[in-house]
């Protein structure tokens, strides 16, 4: 695990800037006030910029995306995909046990006396309930945050990781979650990478996985003999 770090210290410096000053906002800012805050930003200029980030963290996008990795590289197939798959399961887990009467901004604003209006993006549609964690957020880190373990380019990394974290903040911008929802959702998503990437490239076994190194269009156009 120390190689990994080690070989990915940007990313993991990053993210524990996020988590941190994340942390620091949810426990001195109150859920109403920071959703308030990120609803103020909201412009006619920026919606269509959030809109399209947000399907990015798309159950259906995600699985498009893992299937191509497949003719890429199976390693890389399995890996995103368990990654998004445990990730994925957890989150509608705790959805619908532990946090299966958490609402959603627009529910809860909406609730208060007398009601605030929030700055809203026409054209959404709205949910109410099974707020924490967000999914979209879980899966866009599982997938974004995997690619960006695997790159070795400083520069990629980082850019992969701004992805995941505009397509976690496209959430809150959409009033779709608040803040606290996304802060969970990739948590686990970077969680579930880190632990199955590491088992397939790092760990003392993973050199057994190495015959994955291989893909679909390989397999095709390979010269049988």
């Amino acid at each position: 695990m120390k190689l990994l770090v080690k070989n990915n210290l940007i990313l993991f410096i990053l993210f524990g800037c996020f988590v941190i000053s994340g942390g620091i906002a949810i426990s001195m800012v109150s859920k109403q006030s920071l959703h308030l805050f990120f609803n103020s930003f909201v412009t006619k200029n920026l919606n269509g910029l959030f809109v399209n980030l947000t399907y990015l963290g798309d159950g259906i996008v995600v699985l498009c995306a893992v299937l191509v990795f497949a003719f890429i590289n199976f390693r890389l197939f399995i890996v995103s995909a368990l990654s998004y798959g445990l990730s994925s399961g957890i989150v509608q887990l705790l959805k619908n046990t532990l946090f299966e009467t958490a609402v959603r901004p627009t529910h809860f604003f909406g609730a208060l006396t007398p009601p605030i209006k929030l700055n809203l993006v026409p054209g959404i549609e709205m949910h109410g309930l099974n707020s924490f964690p967000s999914g979209h957020t879980a899966s866009a880190f599982s997938i974004f945050f995997t690619l960006a373990l695997l790159s070795q380019n400083k520069w990629v990394k980082i850019i992969l990781f701004f992805v995941a974290l505009f397509v976690g903040l496209s959430r809150v911008y959409l009033s779709q979650h608040f803040f606290e929802d996304i802060y969970g959702g990739a948590i686990i998503g970077v969680f579930f990478s880190v632990i199955i990437f590491y088992i397939f490239y790092f760990a003392p076994f993973s050199g057994r996985f190495n015959k994955l190194d291989t893909s679909v269009l390989k397999l095709i156009f390979s010269d049988k003999k």
